[in-house]
């Protein structure tokens, strides 16, 4: 096997090791989830492998630029991080090419040496640019930040509220739960033991998606696509296996219709099913609570839609203020909401990473329906 196929057969084993070695080595990524880490990596063995095949680097396009540029918004991040980051990559790769034989060309390590050197330099580029704000729309980007800033001083407190209650109902409600089961352990029964060790999970499920949320909105205020991280997969399988993870009162108002037996695809489908909670999770705060909430799949040749409406008592969105709806930190009643104004920024930004779009229609008659339209994508 030469170093081309052997890439193409260990690529997931390669990016797993190397995720573990930044984990270890750069413990500030361990703030991060695998998707975010791994952003253009695949893309970049990808184009390692054409080369090495090709024996051609003279038009050889890295991802290297792209993952600098990822990197930049990351408070905890240096440049030698970045660098460092290649240099486990690199270590990584001819760790795995030397547990084969006859693996050892010169030519191709000498090209796997291009182009991680290569994507290095990209890198390199793209994150000193980013951080020094030096080319003039990152200037614009960061005055017009300081400008919001600005108006919005009291967004501080409003933050800081919503903050504290928002992480500490979790960690309360797992601490209770804890106490509970330390003090009826030696007696309770598996039926008990479990309802205590669930209320746990979902805290702390609760907590975890909290922060992710936060950690990709910052990547949305900085004017980034969120990383996503496509693999093959039945769309609608996932989703409903999603909604009856959610309490039974709440699956009980949900209902899911599509003519397909499935939705089949390139998607990335954890983040996809987080956009679908988030918007079951908004028409249960916004929605009639007698009413139900209906989901809709349709697909056909060159797109997908999903659909999820609830009925509004009579209540619905202004056009006005439907362009609104996903700017960060908005609230349709701030003094009646303690929610961060979050979810409908996160749905928006993970169909924009998808190419796609949302639309919203809101009618006193039928009600608010949001409905995303995702192209299809296939593997190329």
């Amino acid at each position: 096997m030469d170093a081309a196929d052997i890439i193409e057969q260990e690529k997931d084993n390669i990016i797993q090791q190397w995720i573990e070695s930044v984990e270890t080595e750069i413990p500030h990524s361990q703030n991060y989830e695998e998707p975010t880490i791994m952003n253009s990596v695949p893309e970049l063995l990808d184009a390692l492998i054409k080369a090495i095949r090709s024996r051609d680097v003279s038009h050889l396009a890295t991802k290297g630029a792209v993952h600098g540029k990822q990197r930049a918004p990351f408070p905890e991040y240096s440049l030698r991080h970045v660098i460092k980051e290649y240099r486990l990559l690199k270590r990584t790769l001819f760790s795995v090419l030397d547990a084969y034989p006859k693996s050892n060309e010169s030519l191709e390590r000498d090209i796997v040496m291009y182009v991680i050197d290569e994507a290095v330099e990209q890198a390199s580029e793209a994150f000193y640019q980013f951080r020094m704000a030096e080319d003039t729309s990152d200037k614009e980007k960061v005055e017009n930040l300081l400008v919001q800033m600005k108006d919005q001083d009291n967004l501080r407190d409003q933050f800081i509220a919503a903050l504290s209650h928002d992480i500490r109902n979790p960690l309360n409600n797992t601490l209770s739960a804890v106490a509970l089961l330390e003090n009826r352990l030696s007696s309770a029964d598996d039926e008990l033991v479990h309802k205590l060790l669930n209320v746990i999970k979902l805290s702390m499920d609760k907590g975890n998606a909290l922060i992710n949320n936060l950690l990709n909105v910052s990547l949305i205020q900085a004017g980034e696509h969120l990383p996503i991280y496509r693999e093959e997969g039945d769309l609608l399988k996932e989703i409903k296996e999603s909604v009856n993870s959610l309490s039974p009162d709440i699956q009980s108002r949900v209902n899911i219709y599509h003519h397909q037996t499935e939705i089949s695809g390139y998607w990335d489908i954890k983040a996809l099913c987080r956009a679908i909670d988030n918007l079951i999770s908004n028409a249960l705060k916004h929605g009639d609570p007698k009413k139900e909430i209906n989901i809709r799949f349709n697909q056909d040749e060159q797109q997908t839609s999903i659909e999820v409406h609830n009925h509004n008592n009579g209540k619905p969105i202004p056009e006005e203020k439907q362009k609104e709806l996903f700017d960060l930190y908005y609230r349709d009643s701030p003094s009646k909401s303690r929610g961060w104004g979050l979810g409908l920024t996160l749905v928006k930004g993970i169909v924009d990473a998808h190419n796609g779009e949302v639309k919203v229609h809101s009618t006193e008659e039928k009600g608010t329906a949001f409905i995303l339209i995702l192209p299809n994508w296939k593997e190329e």
